[in-house]
């Protein structure tokens, strides 16, 4: 039996040493080209993802040179340091003012393709949310006529019917209705869910509105007029949330904008596929 299984394995060494050789080949390979790309990650967060500020903090580190300079893996950590040292030492309206500039004047590169250049854009607007919050636009949307349409509104009926049932002195229950009106008037009342529904919409289309702002001009830059003439008519096709914007910088990135070949027609239309 022993002498069969020493056979058996004089037989597959063999096979086992080639695929031993492929994968330590592989494998080393693989290592090569990790240490040969740490350093051009590492010159990638420095020069595109970090501002000058940022870099000169990051330089001033006392261990820089020895511990961080080309370590991709040190430098990440080297930024949260950075980062959350500074958001302590700077003066709390100027760190949301920088955020926010930094957002505001946010633009996709012109080799940056759409959802790369969201992922970027959600990033900031991340950060931005992270100091004030998600509901800056609650205000805007709280002004507009759809919002107010669909408040809840305190029917005197129903009160006036439940005073009937516990006071039975007419004038004395006209005049509780009216004092509990009066009251109830000067408390919010709870938003219904087609408020709720609106503000959570007019939030969208803000930061979509925002992210195609900061859209290439070069390659997008019909779309967006176009989107704007056509609502300036009653045809509304700006997109509502972030993800049907890239997908419409997408199409315009690749198929452009088509028009009617007649001037009789002079409507834009968008080569958006169904």
């Amino acid at each position: 039996m022993a002498t069969g299984t020493k056979a058996e394995k004089a037989l597959l060494q063999p096979g086992m040493d080639i695929e031993f050789s492929t994968r330590m080949s592989a494998h080393v390979k693989q290592e090569q080209s990790l240490h040969s790309n740490l350093p051009k990650a590492f010159a990638y967060i420095m020069n595109d993802c970090c501002t000058d500020g940022l870099k000169t903090r990051l330089i001033a580190i006392p261990d820089y040179e020895s511990t961080i300079r080309d370590d991709q893996l040190a430098l990440p950590t080297a930024i949260k340091t950075c980062v959350h040292e500074n958001a302590h030492t700077q003066y709390p309206p100027v760190t949301v003012l920088t955020h926010w500039d930094r957002l505001l004047k946010l633009k996709q590169a012109e080799d940056e393709d759409p959802p790369s250049y969201a992922k970027h854009f959600e990033q900031q607007l991340k950060t931005v949310k992270g100091y004030i919050g998600s509901t800056f636009t609650d205000g805007f949307a709280e002004q507009m006529p759809e919002y107010k349409a669909h408040g809840y509104k305190h029917d005197a009926g129903k009160i006036t019917a439940l005073l009937a049932m516990h006071v039975a002195d007419e004038d004395a229950r006209i005049a509780l209705a009216d004092d509990f009106i009066d009251l109830f008037s000067h408390y919010k009342p709870k938003e219904t869910k087609t408020q709720l529904d609106l503000k959570a919409q007019t939030r969208s289309e803000f930061e979509t509105c925002l992210f195609l702002r900061s859209a290439s001009k070069a390659k997008c830059g019909s779309l967006l007029t176009t989107l704007q003439t056509q609502y300036s008519i009653g045809k509304e096709q700006y997109p509502d949330t972030i993800h049907k914007a890239v997908d419409i910088l997408t199409v315009a990135s690749t198929v452009g904008i088509r028009t009617p070949p007649t001037s009789t027609n002079p409507t834009v239309i968008l080569a958006i596929p169904i």
